[in-house]
């Protein structure tokens, strides 16, 4: 057993746990609203793929770098973050790795400060000497996005070679050991690729990875739309003909899940829930973002989906803004909102989840390589 990841994953769930407490406490009173728990920043929108389920890489073409928060700036955030006890520090794009370098000084200093953190990958840049140097600073884990196997997987993510640059990951991964730093995949379930989905699932199997499905999402908020609606605009939305052969896949998924609570992270529920999401565009499902997670922009700015950019953390002190009215309504707002998303930013497993499916998640994250 690694007695490092045992420590760093023993204070994690505990502090999950906990808030996990605060957060009941808060939704029956409505007192006390627990501190998020993690710092998401968008580090760039820039990307070296095209993906056909992802707005951020033509965002990124209009992006000027020069507008980008400095890294001093998100050091004094992340100071603030430890010293309010929030927990988490994870970075995304975009690419990730385009900007390597404020990237890794960043997850440095996080983990010098006790957060845990992580980062989100393509995969097309990440190199031996990357993933070591994360591990050799004290890691956290990599995300690392794979749709499909093979040629579809290029298709989706609009660049030949994709997959080879995962399976370049993954053997990286098998034939070296990274004691600090857990693999985990990220995968979007649409209609473009659900019949690879339990070939994505078995991958992670195999590999010994830890794996997040999260459905398609339109990013449309201007107007709640209907499945029917969302197919007629959206090619990645499923289909009504694939709707029947959606459900198997998604009994499959359960199915895998029971045998491999482990590597599966998606609560059952949450697997269950894609159904009604792309046949009803419907979810009863309560979404926590707001309150978990401060979502910051590469410009500084705090954003969350709908309600947009409302506040500056480059003229703002992060306390300032989690102690905001603006903040404050945005949090209670979100929380009975009712547009129907499943992206993994609003999902938490329930204390049930944890108890069930936690200990032996907890076991495989502090099993040394």
């Amino acid at each position: 057993m690694n007695v490092k990841r045992f420590k760093k994953y023993s204070v994690l769930a505990l502090k999950k746990i906990i808030n996990h407490i605060r957060t009941e406490i808060f939704l029956r009173t409505g007192k006390w609203m627990p501190r998020p728990m993690k710092i998401y920043y968008l580090l760039t929108n820039k990307c070296n793929y095209k993906c056909i389920m992802c707005p951020q890489w033509e965002c990124g073409i209009k992006e000027n770098p020069k507008d980008y928060i400095g890294e001093d700036e998100m050091k004094r955030i992340i100071d603030e973050a430890s010293r309010m006890g929030i927990y988490e520090f994870g970075v995304s794009g975009g690419e990730t790795l385009i900007y390597h370098k404020k990237m890794f000084n960043l997850l440095e200093y996080a983990n010098k400060k006790g957060l845990y953190t992580h980062f989100v990958t393509n995969g097309a840049l990440l190199s031996k000497d990357y993933i070591q140097k994360y591990n050799d600073m004290g890691g956290g884990h990599i995300s690392l996005s794979i749709d499909a196997i093979g040629d579809k997987h290029d298709e989706l993510r609009g660049m030949p070679g994709a997959y080879g640059a995962i399976e370049n990951v993954l053997k990286i991964f098998k034939e070296n050991s990274f004691p600090n730093i857990l693999l985990k995949i990220n995968t979007v379930l649409s209609g473009g690729n659900f019949d690879y989905i339990i070939d994505v699932l078995k991958l992670a199997i195999e590999n010994n990875s830890v794996i997040f499905v999260q459905p398609y999402d339109v990013y449309d908020y201007d107007k709640k739309l209907d499945s029917d609606e969302k197919e007629e605009k959206f090619s990645l939305w499923v289909k009504k003909e694939q709707q029947e052969k959606l459900k198997q896949v998604i009994d499959k998924m359960i199915e895998l899940k029971k045998k491999h609570p482990q590597i599966i992270l998606n609560e059952e529920k949450h697997i269950r829930a894609m159904y009604g999401y792309f046949v009803k565009c419907k979810v009863d499902q309560t979404c926590f973002a707001g309150m978990d997670n401060v979502s910051i922009m590469p410009n500084g700015k705090v954003s969350f989906c709908k309600y947009g950019e409302y506040s500056d953390l480059k003229e703002q002190s992060l306390k300032e803004f989690l102690n905001s009215k603006k903040r404050k309504e945005v949090v209670r707002d979100s929380l009975k909102c009712k547009h129907g998303c499943l992206l993994s930013c609003m999902f938490r497993p329930s204390l049930g989840e944890m108890l069930t499916s936690g200990p032996k998640q907890f076991l495989k994250l502090v099993k040394s390589k």
